[in-house]
C-alpha cells in the first residue's frame, strides 16, 4: 500500500492542538479551516490569537464555520474577526425568521474538522474546537491528495456562488486521482455518498479476520447490518463501539434497538463509559481510516464528512491499540443485559427510530 509523505496520529485533543499551534507560525501562504463547532473558550481564543497573527503577516487565512454547530458563536466569532485580515463564512445559516431556507438548511450541515496549511499539509479527525473531557482521534497528514481537501474547502466556501469556480485558476479545478477512497473519502457528491457506502458494504462482505467499528452516533442502514451480521457468522471478528452516554441524550437508546440482531449474529458490542466517546475510526482487516463520519444516516445522507486513511502500518497498530484500550474501558452487551432496558426507554427508542432519516 502507498504511503501519505507524512503521517501522524492523535488520540486526544490536547497533543492534536498542541502541534496544531505549532504549525500556525509556519504556514507561508494559506491556511483554511472548517469548523462544525468552534467555542470561544481558552482553546478557541488562543487559536483565535494564532490565525490573526498569521493573517496579519500576509498568510490568507479563511474560517468557514458551521451555521448550525457554531450557531451560538458564529456572531461573536465574526466580531472577534472583524478588522483584521482573517476572512470568515457561515455555511448554510439557519434563518430561523425565513421558513423556506430553514427547512432547506436545517439537515445540510457542514461536520467536517479540517485544517489546511499551504495545500501541504492537513489535520483531519473528530476533534471539535471546544475544550472538554471527550474522547477524539485525530491525524496530520502530508502529500498530494491533501489537493482534494483543498478541492473540498474551496467548493464548500463558494457554496452561496458555485459559478465563481469557473473563474479559479485552472491548478485549483484539476483533477487528482481518487482512486476509489484510497487517500481520503469526501462525500460532497452523491456519487461520492453512494460510492462510500458500497465500499464499506464490500469491505464488511470481503473482510477475513476483523472488523472494528468506532462511533459517536450508531443509527446504520439496514444493508450494513446485514453485512456485519453475515461477517460474523462467518467467524470475522466484528466488533463495535459506542458511547454509554451521548451529547444527544436519546442517541444510545436508537442504537440499542440494533443490539439484539447483531448480538445473536455473533457481533461483540461495547459501550464505552470513562466519558463521551466522539471518535470516528474504521479497522477492517489491515486497513484504518479515521475522520468525522459517524455510521448513522445523517453522515451517510445529509452531513458534510471527511475521513483519512491510516497508512503506516506503526500508525495503525497504535489505532488498534487505542481500540482495544476502549473495548477495555467499556461495559459488554449481552442479550441478557438488554433485558434491563426500562420500557419507557424501548419504546422511545422505537418512536424515535421513526426520524432515523433525520439522525
Amino acid at each position: 500500500m502507498e504511503q501519505w509523505d507524512s503521517e501522524q496520529i492523535f488520540f486526544c485533543s490536547r497533543d492534536f492542538y498542541g502541534c496544531l499551534i505549532r504549525e500556525i507560525p509556519l504556514a507561508a501562504t494559506s491556511i483554511d479551516v472548517e469548523a462544525y463547532i468552534f467555542e470561544l473558550d481558552e482553546l478557541g481564543n488562543r487559536l483565535i490569537e494564532e490565525l490573526c497573527r498569521a493573517a496579519a503577516r500576509g498568510v490568507a487565512v479563511r474560517v468557514l464555520l458551521d451555521g448550525v454547530g457554531c450557531r451560538h458563536t458564529a456572531e461573536k466569532l465574526t466580531a472577534r474577526f472583524s478588522g483584521t485580515a482573517v476572512t470568515i463564512r457561515v455555511y448554510h445559516p439557519v434563518r430561523w425568521w425565513s421558513v423556506f431556507a430553514f427547512a432547506r438548511n436545517l439537515n445540510r450541515r457542514n461536520h467536517r474538522k479540517i485544517w489546511l496549511f499551504d495545500s501541504r499539509a492537513a489535520y483531519v479527525g473528530s476533534m471539535n474546537i471546544a475544550q472538554n473531557d471527550w474522547t477524539d482521534y485525530g491525524i496530520r497528514v502530508e502529500g498530494k491528495p491533501v489537493a482534494l481537501l483543498k478541492q473540498a474547502f474551496v467548493k464548500c466556501w463558494l457554496g452561496h456562488a458555485r459559478w465563481k469556480q469557473l473563474a479559479r485558476p485552472f491548478v485549483l479545478r484539476r483533477r487528482v486521482p481518487y482512486q476509489k477512497g484510497k487517500w481520503i473519502r469526501l462525500n460532497d457528491t452523491l456519487l461520492k455518498r453512494r460510492r462510500n457506502y458500497r465500499l464499506l458494504l464490500q469491505q464488511s462482505r470481503n473482510a477475513t479476520s476483523r472488523i472494528w467499528l468506532a462511533s459517536a452516533y450508531f443509527v446504520p442502514r439496514l444493508g450494513l447490518v446485514r453485512a456485519l451480521c453475515a461477517a460474523a457468522r462467518r467467524g470475522v471478528d466484528v466488533r463495535i463501539m459506542v458511547p454509554k452516554n451521548s451529547d444527544v441524550f436519546f442517541m444510545p437508546w436508537i442504537a440499542s434497538t440494533f443490539y439484539l440482531g447483531l448480538l445473536n449474529a455473533g457481533v461483540k458490542i461495547y459501550e464505552y463509559l470513562p466519558h463521551f466517546y466522539h471518535a470516528k475510526a474504521q479497522v477492517i482487516d489491515d486497513w484504518a481510516s479515521l475522520g468525522s463520519t459517524n455510521l448513522n444516516y445523517r453522515s451517510l445522507l445529509h452531513d458534510l464528512e471527511a475521513d483519512v486513511i491510516v497508512t503506516l502500518p506503526e500508525n495503525r497498530r497504535l489505532l488498534e491499540a487505542a481500540l482495544v484500550r476502549g473495548f477495555e474501558d467499556s461495559k459488554v452487551v449481552t442479550v441478557e443485559s438488554l433485558k434491563d432496558t426500562p420500557w419507557f426507554q424501548a419504546i422511545a427508542s422505537k418512536l424515535f427510530l421513526l426520524f432515523k432519516h433525520l439522525m
